[in-house]
């Protein structure tokens, strides 16, 4: 693939520049675009990376159309909350692992020069999770959140012999089974409103299992304080109540949002081991730019 693409010296784009976005809601203080822009000069790639505020879901698969029909149009990654909206266009194939979770984070062309849809978030998962993890040891999992990024993270756990069960909280069960219908058919899948009742339901069962507990927190407002509940966020709120119940023997904490939030420093503040999510994004990354160039980038 990366005959494909021209050698480019200069940071001014030609004719010949290719370009990828990152399509998405509240992308602003996305690392993606330093990222890959990065690794397109070291590589000398005649590429470009931009950030795609998309408003709506009409907009994006607007966008997707048109797009893919351009020559210069290289690829791009998507991110909430159009995770689940890209197998609505019809002209795209998917990867066995889009297929299973219903949600794609990495649009490429494939050697046969058909758009195809790819979630690379499922090895950006796995790769943090066994950095947190005791290996070869059995353990159980909580999901905060119902979305794209949610359901990648619950797919390494079906996928995963040690993980028993995945106790998934989520706004809505009915839109988040409706969206991944393949979460109704695992046994070992439990979804729950998210709300104070499930909380302490969660934690009276907490107190009687032996097992160690994975808490990973998905929800996209992890960074910020609207919606307040108390002195925190609301999504800081559900998480700091489940971090507390954690044991720091054995328990650890995953929080998605690239840079260590309110929630990160608690679980730190309670000794409890936790990492956020930059290591998954760098992974996935990695993997994405990948599938678009032939090149794979050091760090």
């Amino acid at each position: 693939m990366r005959n494909e693409i021209s050698e480019h010296n200069s940071s001014a784009p030609d004719g010949k520049t290719k370009f990828c976005f990152l399509f998405g809601s509240h992308i602003e203080h996305s690392l993606s675009p330093a990222i890959h822009t990065r690794w397109f000069h070291v590589n000398n790639l005649n590429c470009i990376y931009l950030p795609m505020q998309i408003q709506n879901e009409y907009q994006f698969l607007n966008m997707m159309n048109c797009l893919t029909q351009s020559q210069n149009f290289l690829g791009g990654n998507i991110t909430l909350p159009f995770k689940n909206s890209a197998l609505k266009l019809d002209f795209m194939r998917c990867s066995e692992n889009v297929k299973v979770t219903q949600a794609a984070n990495t649009v490429y062309k494939n050697s046969l020069d058909e758009w195809y849809l790819e979630n690379t978030d499922i090895a950006g998962i796995e790769f943090s999770l066994n950095s947190l993890l005791v290996p070869n040891s059995d353990f159980e999992m909580i999901v905060l959140g119902g979305g794209g990024a949610a359901s990648s993270v619950i797919y390494n756990g079906i996928i995963n012999k040690y993980c028993s069960r995945i106790v998934c909280l989520t706004r809505n069960p009915v839109k988040t089974l409706q969206k991944y219908p393949f979460l109704a058919n695992e046994r070992k899948v439990n979804l729950y409103a998210l709300n104070t009742e499930s909380l302490y339901q969660w934690r009276a069962v907490k107190s009687q299992s032996m097992k160690s507990t994975l808490l990973i927190n998905t929800l996209p407002l992890g960074m910020t304080n609207q919606n307040t509940k108390g002195v925190y966020g609301e999504e800081n709120y559900f998480a700091m109540s489940l971090i507390q119940c954690l044991d720091k023997e054995t328990d650890c904490y995953f929080d998605l949002i690239y840079k260590d939030t309110e929630t990160i420093r608690f679980a730190q503040y309670k000794g409890i081991k936790c990492i956020n999510g930059k290591l998954m994004l760098e992974t996935q990354a990695k993997k994405s730019f990948f599938l678009w160039t032939g090149v794979l980038p050091m760090n």
